[in-house]
């Protein structure tokens, strides 16, 4: 009843291409912060869009939900073999980098290690009152 005109596919092929173009929009646009935001409400809402037409069309060739769930664990693990692979090269953007004693930090592991060197040496001294539980 929801696809009377038989355009499933046409509207999710379109979603799916929409989504890498708007990725690389977010890419060219790095330095500017309304448009990106923009562009990620935008990619969201396509993203949920083409999910969309992707559910309704599991319903042709798949009753049991195999299928669905193959694909999702799929991506889990390519999300993680991702993450694994580019882990080493990640740093906070400019905007989150922090300064402590006048030291600026490029990556997560540096800010968060003088983050935990500060707390060790406030709470050895005594100063540190940490929440009852």
């Amino acid at each position: 009843m929801a696809d009377y005109r038989g355009l499933r596919k046409t509207f999710f092929s379109l979603f799916s291409l929409l989504i890498p173009l708007i990725c690389f929009a977010l890419y060219l646009s790095f330095h500017k912060v309304e448009l990106n935001f923009f562009l990620y409400l935008l990619l969201a809402i396509i993203h949920q869009q083409a999910m969309l037409f992707y559910n309704s069309l599991l319903k042709i060739f798949e009753t049991k939900g195999t299928a669905s769930g193959f694909g999702v664990a799929l991506g889990y693990v390519g999300s993680a073999i991702a993450l694994i692979l580019f882990a080493p090269r990640l740093s906070l953007p400019t905007a989150f980098r922090r300064e402590i004693k006048d030291m600026s930090y490029t990556s997560v592991k540096d800010g968060l290690m003088e983050t935990y060197e500060i707390y060790q040496r406030v709470k050895a001294a005594g100063e540190l009152v940490l929440p009852q539980q």
